[in-house]
């Protein structure tokens, strides 16, 4: 296990998370840690924030600091496909098994926040950041 810092910024919205994590990431990166901010904001207002276009792998934004914006319900959909086209592939000999019923797991809901929080999980596990904001 990685032995980085995870610091969640939570609350109602129009509180102030984007402006306080960005302020924080800055202020981290600034003093040597290697940094990555995490958004999943869909309005992307981070961009907006920082002045840059954030993508949704981990982009250098300056020294220390790399930025991203995740989103939960593409890589959700994302494996779905991938676990439709694996059964398709194991099935395609059983008569009557439609694999595409499968598609409907990556739609319950709340696995589009699961998937969000295995991305910032893996952000933990590679050990490449000593803090992940999100």
């Amino acid at each position: 296990m990685a032995s980085g810092k995870l610091i969640f910024f939570t609350g109602k919205g129009g509180v102030g998370k984007t402006t306080v994590s960005c302020a924080s990431a800055i202020h981290f990166a600034s003093q040597g840690k290697k940094t990555i901010l995490v958004s999943s904001d869909p309005a992307h207002s981070t961009d907006d924030v920082l002045g840059v276009k954030i993508a949704s792998t981990p982009t250098q934004i300056h020294n220390n600091l790399w930025a991203m914006n995740i989103n939960g319900e593409e890589a959700a959909k994302s494996f779905g496909d991938k676990l439709n086209e694996q059964m398709a592939d194991m099935t395609h000999n059983v008569p009557g098994f439609d694999p595409a019923i499968l598609n409907d797991m990556a739609a319950f809901p709340g696995m589009d926040e699961y998937f969000a929080m295995e991305q910032i999980y893996q952000l933990m596990i590679e050990d490449d950041y000593d803090i992940v904001i999100f």
